[in-house]
């Protein structure tokens, strides 16, 4: 392929990526400009949340702001609330009310959150939007925004120790730090 063509297809695709870009709302157009600035600086975003962990005032002051914006019946919301007050405030609520519903990296929020987790200790990361989840998994350079991540996640921001609960195998992640790594070619042999 010549110079020339390959010039022609990168400006084919710069006018189709602004053409794209143009066509979004005024909104998500800033929330991409943001999270290309995130990935261009290569700093998670949670390593500019204020570090400190979230009380149980604080998730419960939020439980009830959220109960009473749904419009409830007085009675109603007296009874959602006593209900309410039994679920425990643990490390997956502090950890969820710090987060406040943004992604961990690139902070896009309106997004399901996925439990981010180590595959070699068992242990949550964070909650990360389901892009930056995997492109976290493929991403692995220790300069990257991803690497970054890895190397100072939330939970070990705010000092939380959560093991990952696998809803595939319905039990908890187990700890392989340990364990002598296995060789995949091994149960290929097997077959």
């Amino acid at each position: 392929m010549s110079q020339e063509h390959r010039a022609a297809i990168k400006d084919a695709e710069r006018r189709e990526r602004a053409t794209w870009f143009r066509s979004l709302p005024v909104q998500q157009q800033a929330a991409v400009l943001r999270r290309a600035e995130i990935f261009r600086s290569g700093l998670p975003a949670c390593w500019s949340w204020p570090a400190s962990v979230p009380t149980e005032t604080d998730y419960r002051r939020m439980q009830r702001a959220r109960l009473e914006a749904e419009g409830y019946a007085d009675d109603v919301l007296e009874r959602l609330w006593e209900l309410e007050c039994t679920v425990p405030f643990d490390d997956d609520a502090a950890l969820s009310l710090w987060q406040n519903g943004r992604c961990a990296v690139c902070e896009d929020v309106g997004f399901e959150l996925v439990t981010d987790h180590d595959h070699v200790s068992g242990l949550v990361r964070g909650l990360l939007c389901r892009s930056c989840n995997t492109l976290e998994a493929t991403n692995g350079g220790e300069d990257s925004v991803f690497g970054r991540y890895r190397s100072r996640p939330p939970t070990q921001i705010l000092g939380l120790e959560m093991r990952y609960w696998d809803p595939f195998a319905r039990e908890l992640a187990p700890d392989r730090r340990n364990e002598t790594p296995r060789d995949p070619w091994d149960d290929a042999l097997q077959l």
